[in-house]
């Protein structure tokens, strides 16, 4: 039967419903990604050395650029992809992140990939700079160690492949570096004083001294001939500074050597620098370590077995060795206690009493109290700065500037230069209330302090 005209055009009306529907769907925008699908692959990106940071589910620039990387990555490997249908397919694996083998003295977008995802797994703290040098050789050798792959520094196919993996491994020991703070880096801070690396005071800045520290302990590693197990590429690596994962495994390694033997007057090296920063670190020594066991470290020693219930031969045999690099190593009795009165403006110094208490007066400072002066009670960082003159700004120097905590010091009044008169206003007194400074002591009462005041001397500063 022939359709009638009705239904004639109720079909071509149906058939232009459709195909406007169609046309809809053609020009219609994909599906934007949701919050969480973003998460999803801002992890992929992260795995696979695009993005630094957290997977948070915001899009925002750190993510739009990763996707830029993303996308150019993919061009380069032919695919058409991009968008949100590139992210997808990133997620769904359909992207092989191995890319072309890098190794030192490449550089680009692939080594900056492998950096940011040996940061991410904390086997490196150095920026991502597109520059295959020794830093990222060592951090890359970690990884393959951490992997079980043989050590060749390259970023090869079976590297990139675990490397870029979701379940690559974390560093057990996240890398440290100059700049970080926090309860890791004084850890580490305490380890090296402990064991006779820095004499730096611990205050979980990794500042100018825990590198120093470092390096010692690297140069440690290097020198001593207690680590010839370690592959020859990981033992002579560079002395940089930097507590990778490596420098701290073998820092906190509970197996660790405190010496082969015993030592005495006379004897020199790296074993007596070591003993001679720990004494300088636990205030029994002062001065810098010289790696020469002379009078003044014997003197120390015995001053140490003396305290710590030992016979007082001034050698540093086993048995004080292991007491004086042990968590429990006790500091000789501090002489002197500081009190500050912010409100009278006194400095008064008392000396320790038969009982054990900081009871005698032994003299009485007039101070002048500058902006910088805080009332509580400092021991942790105390101490004589490393030079008995310094240079605090505004062209100022002062004289015998003796540590409380931090930027806050007793000092000398400011003078104009190094060895300049004093500055104008402060002629002849260290009275009253100063515009600048901490604590202002005149130059004969600063080094007084300096000189007589070990390092965590107890100050009270109140009123």
């Amino acid at each position: 039967m022939k359709d009638s005209w009705i239904h004639r055009v109720n079909s071509g009306f149906g058939c232009a419903v459709l195909l406007a529907l169609l046309l809809a769907a053609l020009c219609m925008p994909a599906r934007a990604l949701s919050a969480d699908e973003l998460r999803s692959v801002q992890q992929k990106l992260i795995e696979g050395g695009f993005l630094e940071g957290a997977a948070d589910g915001i899009d925002g620039p750190k993510t739009r650029k990763a996707m830029e990387r993303l996308a150019a990555y993919a061009a380069q490997a032919g695919s058409a992809r991009e968008g949100d249908e590139l992210a997808r397919a990133l997620v769904a694996g359909e992207v092989p992140l191995v890319g072309a083998p890098v190794g030192p003295g490449d550089n680009g977008e692939m080594v900056e990939r492998v950096q940011r995802r040996l940061r991410a797994l904390s086997f490196s703290a150095d920026q991502a700079d597109g520059q295959y040098g020794a830093g990222t050789a060592r951090a890359v050798m970690l990884f393959q160690r951490a992997t079980g792959l043989s050590l060749s520094g390259v970023a090869d196919a079976d590297t990139q492949r675990r490397l870029f993996a979701p379940e690559a491994p974390a560093a057990a020991w996240p890398a440290l570096i100059k700049g970080m703070k926090g309860e890791r880096v004084l850890a580490l801070q305490q380890r090296l004083a402990q064991l006779g690396f820095t004499i730096a005071l611990p205050d979980g800045q990794y500042g100018a001294g825990t590198v120093l520290g470092v390096k010692a302990f690297q140069t440690y590693v290097q020198t001593a001939g207690r680590h010839q197990s370690l592959e020859r590429a990981l033992r002579e690596g560079e002395l940089n500074g930097m507590a990778d994962p490596l420098v701290q495994e073998l820092l906190f390694a509970d197996g660790f050597e405190l010496a082969p033997v015993a030592f005495k007057q006379g004897d020199g090296g790296q074993q007596v620098y070591r003993l001679q920063r720990r004494l300088i670190a636990l205030c029994y020594l002062t001065g810098r370590p010289d790696g020469g066991y002379g009078a003044g470290t014997a003197k120390a020693v015995a001053a140490f077995q003396k305290r710590n219930g030992l016979k007082a031969t001034g050698e540093a045999d086993l048995e004080t060795l292991e007491a004086l690099y042990g968590a429990d190593a006790l500091e000789p009795v501090k002489p002197y206690k500081l009190v500050i009165d912010l409100g009278e403006r006194t400095l008064k110094v008392y000396a320790l009493g038969k009982k054990g208490r900081y009871g005698v007066l032994k003299r009485t400072m007039r101070c002048a109290i500058g902006p910088l002066a805080a009332a509580g009670e400092y021991a942790a960082l105390t101490g004589p700065a490393d030079e008995p003159r310094m240079k605090l700004g505004e062209g100022r120097w002062v004289r015998y500037p003796f540590v409380l905590d931090g930027a806050l010091m007793i000092h000398s009044i400011p003078y104009d230069a190094e060895n300049g008169a004093p500055s104008a206003g402060y002629e002849g007194t260290a009275d009253g209330t100063a515009d600048w400074g901490g604590i202002l002591l005149s130059e004969e009462d600063a080094r007084l302090i300096y000189e007589t005041c070990p390092r965590r001397t107890p100050v009270e500063v109140i009123g």
